[in-house]
């Protein structure tokens, strides 16, 4: 077995290419099934305002909760060794 970040293809396979990032927010409505998204480049907060804003406009009468995941940013072993 690999040692975890010894290797640096651990866990891709020989046709893995990476093509950049995207940041896609989206939404559920769990009494219709409605899904709600919006895709974008970048990751900035007037994004998820944006998206926030969308969802208030599809259910305006409606209480909306939200339930949201943690969002962790990748950041390089090599840019934390010079922190």
């Amino acid at each position: 077995m690999p040692v975890e970040r010894h290797y640096s293809t651990i866990a891709r396979d020989y046709e893995y290419k990476r093509h950049g990032t995207i940041s896609l927010l989206a939404g559920i409505d769990l009494i219709s099934g409605r899904i709600t998204y919006k895709v974008f480049e970048q990751h900035k907060s007037w994004e998820f305002i944006q998206f926030l804003k969308e969802l208030e406009l599809i259910y305006p009468e409606e209480k909306i909760k939200i339930i949201m995941d943690n969002h962790k940013i990748y950041i390089p072993q090599r840019k934390l060794k010079n922190t």
